[in-house]
């Protein structure tokens, strides 16, 4: 009997939510506003949706923009800067900031050319327009050819090996993996949550190349798969999986850890990255690796002895470099074993152009126009002139840091105190 009643009471709670449905769906094909968020420039009175003229403003200004500056981000930070705020929830809430989402859904909204959406469907809906049908057609357009959205397709998958462990020491905000396609190319970047939302101002790192970054984290735990403690944990974990497996047979595999990681699944290596490292804290000029507890117990002496004292972390230098003004790339702090000949012979060239100018008193646009070069280029190579001597020095012997390149100093401004250089450029 009991049963009875409860399939009675299921097929009725069924029958109500069929009937809402229907009501829901009804008043949604006669363009009536059924509840839910309201959108920015309207308010709700007598379950109609009326017109809040200073909201409205907001949203003008958002589609009349656009066509000038097609940038999400850019138009939320001018709205910020002139004091507007998104619509509130409720009275309660307080006033937050427009974000580049914010912008996104107001500009795809057809309820602003008054329509109401059902399931892809769009109708007549029984309140004011704000937006004339052509303004909004023409934003939409803009907004698909610049960003025609990503195809489902297996290259977009999130490939980042780092996931959950990267956060953003100047932001205190998570990093996560992005990708940028240019031509037939795809780059992959980690990019700090504030830097996406906010934009790349509101954070001094913002994103870093997630190649160099992962490889970075890689060789600086490499030792630890050179333990024997460790090696031998892992082998007595694999003989308790696979009763056949040899001990020796894990020591040999473990010889080329390089080519162990790699033959894993992303998944796999996410995983044994997670069971040795709590975090990863990005700054400026280094890293911190937060190594769980399990991990110190088999780390090498040299590795234990390289843990910053007071919180047990280890610190890895490195330098950011601004590529074109809008990339910002990574590069291990390390020296390289062979001299950099395009460098040295940059920095000859430099020398003998500048003597050529003062003993013949010609100008740098005849100079560049004898030599049959831009004379752009050639003042840029001139400034290699100003470099600090143990810097000159460090480059012939070969003992710059690895990212120090000719592209290096032609992309970034040499300043003129030697003690300037040295910071800048990562040198002791």
């Amino acid at each position: 009997m009991l049963n009875v009643l409860l399939s009675f009471a299921q097929f009725e709670r069924e029958i109500s939510g069929e009937r809402i449905r229907d009501k829901v769906a009804a008043s949604r094909k006669k363009g009536m506003w059924t509840g839910g968020r309201l959108p920015l420039g309207y308010d709700v009175v007598n379950k109609k949706l009326i017109i809040n003229q200073k909201e409205a403003e907001i949203v003008r200004y958002i589609f009349n923009r656009y066509p000038e500056v097609p940038s999400e981000l850019i138009i939320a930070n001018e709205l910020n800067e002139k004091g507007w705020h998104p619509k509130l929830r409720n009275a309660t809430n307080t006033p937050s900031v427009f974000q580049a989402s914010n912008i996104s859904a107001i500009i795809q909204n057809p309820i602003y050319i008054g329509k109401i959406k059902f399931h892809n469907e769009l109708y007549d809906g029984i309140h004011q327009p704000i937006i004339e049908k052509s303004i909004f057609e023409k934003v939409n357009k803009i907004k698909k050819q610049k960003n025609p959205g990503r195809p489902k397709h297996p290259e977009y998958k999130d490939d980042g090996l780092l996931k959950n462990l990267i956060q953003c020491g100047c932001c205190d905000s998570p990093m996560h993996i992005t990708t940028i396609k240019r031509g037939p190319k795809r780059y992959r970047y980690y990019i700090s949550d504030i830097a996406e939302k906010k934009g790349h101002s509101h954070c001094d790192i913002a994103q870093v190349n997630a190649g160099e970054f992962e490889n970075i984290i890689l060789k600086t735990i490499k030792p630890l798969f050179k333990t024997t403690n460790f090696i031998q944990t892992l082998a007595n974990e694999t003989k308790s999986i696979d009763l056949a497996c040899q001990e020796r047979e894990v020591f040999d595999a473990m010889s080329d850890f390089e080519e162990v990681f790699a033959g894993l699944s992303l998944s796999a290596r996410r995983e044994i990255l997670h069971l040795l490292i709590c975090k990863i804290i990005v700054y400026p000029d280094h890293i911190l690796i937060d190594f769980r507890n399990a991990t110190r117990a088999v780390m090498p002496q040299k590795m234990l002895e390289s843990l910053e004292p007071g919180i047990n972390m280890i610190k890895v230098p490195y330098c950011l470099i601004k590529k074109r003004g809008k990339t910002v790339l990574l590069s291990a702090q390390m020296t390289k074993t062979e001299t950099d000949q395009a460098l040295i012979k940059a920095i000859v060239r430099a020398f003998q152009w500048t003597k050529t100018m003062e003993t013949e008193g010609i100008t740098q646009k005849e100079l560049a126009k004898r030599e049959h070069i831009n004379c752009g280029y050639l003042g840029k190579i001139m400034r290699l002139t100003i470099l600090a001597p143990n810097i000159i020095q460090a480059i012939l012997e070969g003992k710059q840091p690895t990212y120090l390149t000719v592209d290096t100093f032609m992309r970034n401004v040499i300043p003129y105190r030697w003690d300037e250089q040295r910071i800048k450029f990562k040198f002791k």
